[in-house]
């Protein structure tokens, strides 16, 4: 039986089902240059081809595959794909910036023995395809990982061989190491006969990624600001500023029915005249408004402002077709001031994955805490000296480095405590009542950022100042004196009781005078968490840039 599946032909591998797990779009292929590393009998290579590629050239050592791989071709073939019977080493001989998109599926644990390795922990095939990848390439990588948090590479015994495959820890720092960019797209399907589970991830070649645009919903009703905000935000900056609702008025399709034309210039009649179109937007406009209107914009973010676009029956279309097309959606919408509270329900996905951003030099890292959060901190550890700061909950770093420098010319000390990939709840949800899914990409999320933390610390030289304990905070308490910190901040799980036991095993660690910030006074579970530890104990707390403040 043959390893790959074709139209007609089933092979050992479901070649479909992987096909969509890589989770590639036609932008990333069409006029590319490919290459496809172990191509075996070519499934992907003329996927490639029918998607658009300018070139697409499969590798493979196997005589018997490559010779598979061409009773494959077609005439329309010619020129465009080729397959070559070469070891991977021969790609030390290709030049530099060769390709657009290098895949390599299904083929990685041939090259994972010891010898693959070089003294300073890189590899020798990827630190290849990263030379051979041009600037705003993309390397698809398909590969079996063990779900573990120790870092090693394990000889697995499967029906033919022993290969050796990397823990989900031993993986990423073998990516983080050689790529700008590294991304965890999901699982990806089983292959009889490996016993390990196989995952997609992209990489990049820079932080930038591939060049793939952003579209930003600006949703609203008439007259709330949206076309101002838009302005606003595009002034200065390399962002399209689109008027949707203005675009979609004057379209063939719709110009055509008098009551639209009459309100297209009518902002009150705005509502009526959207709920029409929302009637009369069939599948095939949404093509021609994504060809005709959206692909030609060449900016990096698209900023789509629209009234109509908020129509549910609208959305669900074009973010469909857009997300099809190879375009990141994101969308933005004015909140009501007296609903922002009931929509706030704590839970892990958005506390865990929507992180904010936070510049340190040449650095970007993933943060919670807002500018506001991060200047009362500021101004808080501005009267410490030879002082002890601790941070519960550190993410990306953001807070830790944001103090370095002041912390260095009073002379304190900052630690930052945080379990990272060995988190075990999400906001007062257990482990293991979450998704498995979507638990994997969180705690691979929070093992990325430790990995870069620890890299920006060793890079910059900061450990003088700053110590990163990877614990949980129950763990990491017996490491800190009684009366020993000055400034504790809590921003761990945000469960009640979570929150409730970070004050009660960390008040007798605080110095008198000291003080304890916790952030996001608007969640339930912290505020009930702090006024049951501030009773308990006889204490007050007063609030200041959403932060409760206990002075002990």
């Amino acid at each position: 039986m043959a390893y790959q599946s074709f139209p007609g032909v089933r092979g050992d591998s479901d070649s479909i089902g992987k096909w969509i797990a890589l989770q590639l779009t036609e932008r990333q292929i069409k006029g590319k240059d490919v290459l496809d590393l172990g191509c075996n009998e070519g499934f992907f290579c003329l996927k490639m081809f029918e998607l658009g590629a300018k070139s697409v050239l499969g590798l493979d050592y196997s005589e018997k595959y490559i010779e598979r791989a061409k009773t494959h071709l077609l005439p329309e073939h010619e020129n465009v794909v080729i397959y070559r019977q070469e070891n991977w080493e021969k790609l030390s001989e290709y030049p530099d910036n060769s390709f657009d998109l290098i895949l390599c599926l299904s083929a990685f644990h041939y090259s994972t023995s010891p010898d693959w390795f070089k003294k300073d922990g890189h590899h020798r095939l990827l630190d290849n395809v990263m030379r051979v990848l041009r600037p705003d390439g993309l390397f698809v990588l398909e590969v079996g990982m063990i779900d573990s948090t120790e870092k090693n590479w394990i000889p697995i015994q499967r029906i033919a061989d022993v290969v050796y495959h990397g823990t989900r820890p031993a993986m990423l720092e073998l990516l983080n190491k050689t790529f700008a960019k590294v991304e965890l797209k999901g699982p990806s399907v089983n292959q009889g006969g490996d016993p390990i589970p196989r995952y997609v991830f992209h990489c990049f070649k820079t932080k930038q990624g591939s060049f793939t645009q952003t579209v930003i919903l600006l949703t609203g009703d008439p007259g709330a600001g949206k076309s101002t905000l838009a302005e606003m935000i595009c002034e200065g900056n390399a962002i399209y500023n689109l008027n949707v609702d203005g675009v979609l008025m004057t379209m063939s399709e719709w110009s055509k029915n008098e009551n639209l034309r009459q309100m297209k210039l009518q902002p009150s009649r705005l509502k009526t005249a959207s709920l029409e179109i929302s009637r009369q937007f069939p599948t095939p406009f949404v093509e021609d408004f994504v060809t005709e209107i959206i692909e030609p914009i060449k900016e990096k973010v698209i900023i789509a402002d629209s009234y109509t676009l908020g129509i549910p029956a609208i959305k669900e279309r074009l973010v469909r077709r857009l997300h099809s097309a190879g375009y990141r959606v994101w969308q933005m919408n004015k909140i009501p001031s007296e609903n922002f509270m009931d929509s706030m329900t704590p839970g892990y996905p958005s506390h865990a994955l929507n992180a904010l951003k936070y510049r340190y030099r040449d650095e970007i890292v993933d943060t919670q805490s807002n500018p506001a959060v991060q200047e009362l901190l500021s101004s808080l550890a501005a009267s410490i000296t030879k002082g002890l700061i601790v941070e519960i909950g550190v993410l990306g770093g953001a807070n830790l480095l944001h103090l370095y420098e002041q912390a260095a010319t009073a002379g304190n000390r900052i630690v930052g405590i945080d379990p990272f990939e060995k988190i075990e709840s999400y906001n007062g949800i257990p482990k293991n009542e979450v998704d498995a899914n979507m638990r994997l990409m969180t705690e691979t999320n929070y093992l990325q950022n430790r990995l870069q933390l620890e890299r920006i610390i060793e890079k910059h030289k900061l450990n003088d100042i700053i110590q990163l304990i990877p614990e949980t905070s129950e763990t990491a308490v017996s490491r800190f004196n009684d009366q020993s910190i000055d400034l504790l901040f809590i921003d761990g799980d945000h469960g009640f009781h979570a929150v409730l036991t970070d004050l009660m095993i960390y008040y007798p660690k605080m110095k008198q005078g000291s003080l304890i910030v916790v952030p996001n006074t608007s969640w339930k579970s912290i505020s009930s968490a702090v006024g049951s530890f501030c009773e308990e104990n006889n204490l007050t707390s007063t609030t200041v840039n959403d932060c409760f403040l206990i002075r002990l």
